[in-house]
């Protein structure tokens, strides 16, 4: 039941970062998140992210609040299909980025559960991808060679087999990652997934 979910996708949180942290409690946090604080107005619509200064993409360039903006467009587009879309174009009404570190979001009504919905606790709606290198290789190249800035990198990938992900040297939040290699397997078979866990 687990692969059926959302988070069967898990290798998602160790490719990005997400507009906002969790603790592991699964509240929102401003530790292990791209938002370092956010605000919200008094009539619980506009909600203001300070987005961290200096996170890398694996190519080295700076993620910034046109990024986030981005992203966030993209998954509430009307042909998305991520888990939390619908749900995300019924609360959200205008993204606006003020400076490179500063994304507003209006809400159509008040929305308490906003940083929740854009947490890695909740689902990958609030993952974080790079504009410049998405346009630059389009959806196809991105789904063969994804990129975020994440503490581990995309090594190689099969559609349908395995998903190889390799560690950087240091994440800005993570610190040195504790495995080197991950490696996810898509085992279709679960007599084969048994006994590969067993062997």
């Amino acid at each position: 039941p687990w692969q059926e979910t959302a988070f069967g996708k898990g290798y998602l949180t160790l490719l990005y970062d997400f507009l906002v942290g969790a603790n592991p409690d699964g509240s929102p946090s401003t530790e292990n998140g791209v938002s370092e604080k956010w605000e919200v107005s008094p009539d619980g619509k506009t909600w203001t992210f300070s987005l961290r200064k200096g996170i890398k993409f694996h190519d080295g360039t700076e993620l910034t609040a046109q990024d986030a903006k981005w992203s966030l467009e993209m998954v509430t587009r009307p042909e998305s299909v991520a888990g939390f879309a619908a749900r995300l174009r019924g609360t959200i009404q205008e993204i606006e980025v003020t400076n490179p570190y500063t994304l507003v979001i209006r809400t159509k009504e008040p929305s308490i559960f906003l940083p929740q919905d854009l947490s890695l606790a909740s689902g990958h709606e609030g993952a974080i991808l790079p504009r410049a290198y998405y346009e630059k290789v389009g959806a196809d190249g991105f789904a063969a060679k994804a990129m975020g800035s994440g503490p581990y990198t995309w090594a190689k990938g099969q559609a349908g087999i395995l998903i190889q992900l390799e560690a950087m040297d240091r994440h800005w939040a993570e610190g040195i990652p504790k495995f080197k290699t991950v490696t996810y397997r898509v085992i279709p078979e679960e007599s084969t997934r048994i006994a590969m866990l067993q062997t």
